[in-house]
C-alpha cells in the first residue's frame, strides 16, 4: 500500500539475526503465526528472498476482520502442520514436535505480554454513525499516515492515531517489562535477566540498531494481532489504511526518541545524584508560583482600578505578566533550594518571623523569600508589593479556603529573568537601563504610558518620575 524500504517479514528477520536462541525461535514462530493468518492481507506478499514459504491450503475462514473478537484474546490458536512453515537457507525444517514447543514458548510469552483493553474509551459520533458519514479521505499519495502531521489527517485520523500510539508504546513497554517511573532498561546497564520473553533495547545503538528493530516490530505484530481479536476499535473504513505493520512500525518509531530521552535523563541523575532533577522540580514549581502570583497581583490592581475608578478589565492585563512579578523561593537558592540554616537566620534578622516560625521543620516552614526582577524600579516593586499585601489580607479576611497568607519576605536579592514581552519604560531600573540593557539583543521600547492609566496613576506607581 505504501512506497516504503522495507518489508515487514524481511525486516524482522533480519533483525532476528543477532538474537540468541530461545528468544530468536519464539519470535520467529510470532512472525510466522502472525503471516499464516489469512486476516493477514496483504502482508503475506512481502517476504525475504532467503526465506522459503509453502502455500497454505484453503480456509473456511474469511479474509477478512472478524465480525466478532473470539473468547480471549490472549491465548494463540495452535500451530498445525497446516501452517505456513518459514525458513531461512540452509536451515533445517521444524518438527512437529517443534512446532509445539515453539507454540508452547509463544503461549509463555504472550501471557507476560499487556495486551491493549478491548473497548476504546472514546469514540467519535461520525464514526459510531457508520461508513456513509464519514469524511472522504485526504489525498495522501501513498504516503505512510502516521508520518502525515495534523493538517493531513481528518478528525476521526487524528483519533485513531493517537489511539493506535498508546497502544503501540504500551506493547513496548510491556516487552521490555517497565513501569512509568522504573528505571528504563537497556543494554550494557546491569546484567538482563535470563527471561525469553524479555527484549530490551540499546540506547547506545541507533533507532535502526537490529535489537531496537526487533522490539519496534514486536510491539507492531502485537497490536495488530489484537486489532484482529478486537476489529471494533477501528472502524472499518479506516482499517486498511492504518492496520499494517508498516504504519505500526512508524508509530514505534515516533515513541522511540521519548524513551531514549528517559534513559538519558536517569543516566544524568546517576552522575550528578539527582541535582538536575531537583533543580527542574524546583524551576518548575517557582513557574507555578509565578502563575499563580499573576492572578493575585491582577486582582490586586482590579481592586485599585476601581478605587480610582480606571477601566478594572483592561488594565491589570497591561500592568502585570507572569515575568514581571518576581520570583519566590522555598529555600535559599545558592544552596540548592534548601531550607538552611543560614537562610532562616537571614529570615528572621528581618524582624518578621518569630523564634518559632524560624525553627519549624521544613515540611512545614512555609515562609518565601521574594525577590525583585532586577531590571524593575524599586519604587514600582515597592507599590506592586503594597497593593498585593493588601489584597492578600483582605483574601485572608473572607475566610476563602486556602487563603491563609503566607509570609513572603524581601532579602534584597533580585531575580535574573529576562522578560520576552518588554515592560514599560516607567518601570525599567535606571542603573540596569545604562549597564544590563545594552547586553540584551532586540529589547522593544515601551515608552508611552499604559492604555487608559493616566500621568497621575504613574506617579503614584512611580513617585519620582
Amino acid at each position: 500500500m505504501f512506497s516504503q524500504s522495507f518489508s515487514p517479514a524481511s525486516d524482522f528477520l533480519q533483525a532476528l539475526e543477532a538474537t540468541p536462541e530461545p528468544q530468536r525461535s519464539i519470535e520467529k514462530a510470532r512472525l510466522l503465526r502472525w503471516m499464516a493468518d489469512p486476516r493477514g492481507g496483504n502482508e503475506l506478499a512481502v517476504l525475504p528472498e532467503s526465506a522459503t514459504v509453502t502455500p497454505q491450503p484453503a480456509s473456511t475462514q474469511s479474509s477478512g476482520f472478524l465480525s466478532t473478537p473470539p473468547s480471549s484474546a490472549s491465548v494463540a490458536s495452535p500451530l498445525s502442520s497446516q501452517d505456513t512453515p518459514l525458513l531461512l537457507n540452509n536451515e533445517v525444517p521444524l518438527s512437529q514436535t517443534d512446532m509445539g514447543d515453539l507454540h508452547r514458548r509463544l503461549i509463555a510469552v504472550e501471557a507476560a505480554v499487556v495486551h491493549p483493553p478491548a473497548k476504546r474509551r472514546k469514540k467519535r459520533s461520525k464514526v459510531d454513525g457508520g461508513a456513509e458519514s464519514l469524511p472522504a479521505f485526504p489525498s495522501t499519495n501513498g504516503v505512510n499516515p502516521a508520518k502525515l502531521h495534523r493538517g493531513g489527517l481528518d478528525e476521526n485520523e487524528l483519533d485513531i492515531k493517537r489511539y493506535l500510539q498508546a497502544q503501540v508504546r504500551n506493547q513496548m513497554y510491556a516487552a521490555m517489562q517497565y513501569k512509568v517511573g522504573d528505571k528504563m532498561p537497556c543494554h550494557g546497564d546491569g546484567r538482563k535477566p535470563d527471561d525469553p520473553n524479555l527484549l530490551w533495547p540499546d540506547f547506545r545503538q541507533d533507532i535502526n540498531g537490529e535489537t531496537n528493530r526487533l522490539l519496534q516490530m514486536r510491539a507492531a505484530i502485537m497490536v495488530l494481532e489484537d486489532s484482529r481479536n478486537h476489529p471494533e476499535n477501528v472502524h472499518e473504513a479506516y482499517r486498511d489504511k492504518w492496520l499494517t505493520s508498516a504504519v505500526l512500525v512508524q508509530l514505534a518509531r515516533i515513541s522511540w526518541p521519548h524513551l531514549k530521552q528517559v534513559w538519558n535523563k536517569q543516566r544524568l541523575e546517576v552522575k550528578d545524584g539527582g541535582a538536575a532533577k531537583r533543580k527542574n522540580a524546583s524551576a518548575s514549581r517557582r513557574a507555578e508560583k509565578r502563575r499563580t502570583r499573576t492572578g493575585q497581583m491582577r486582582n490586586a490592581i482590579k481592586d485599585f482600578c476601581i478605587e480610582h475608578d480606571l477601566d478594572a478589565d483592561h488594565i491589570p492585563l497591561q500592568l502585570v505578566d507572569d515575568q514581571w512579578v518576581g520570583e519566590e523561593w522555598s529555600g535559599d537558592e545558592e544552596e540548592d533550594g534548601n531550607k538552611t540554616s543560614r537562610w532562616r537566620q537571614n529570615l528572621y534578622a528581618t524582624g518578621k518571623l518569630t523564634v518559632d516560625e524560624r525553627d519549624e521543620e521544613d515540611a512545614l516552614f512555609s515562609v518565601l523569600e521574594i525577590k525583585r526582577p532586577e531590571w524593575m524600579h524599586m519604587e514600582v516593586w515597592t507599590w506592586y508589593q503594597s497593593i498585593h499585601a493588601k489584597y492578600m489580607k483582605k483574601v485572608a479576611c473572607n475566610g476563602k479556603p486556602g487563603s491563609k497568607p503566607g509570609k513572603r519576605i524581601d532579602l534584597g536579592r533580585t531575580s535574573s529573568i529576562v522578560p520576552s514581552n518588554e515592560p514599560f519604560d516607567f518601570m525599567l531600573d535606571d542603573q540596569w537601563v545604562r549597564e544590563e540593557l545594552p547586553k540584551v539583543p532586540d529589547w522593544e521600547h515601551k515608552p508611552g504610558l499604559p492604555e487608559g492609566v493616566p500621568e497621575t496613576i504613574v506617579r503614584i506607581i512611580r513617585p519620582s518620575l
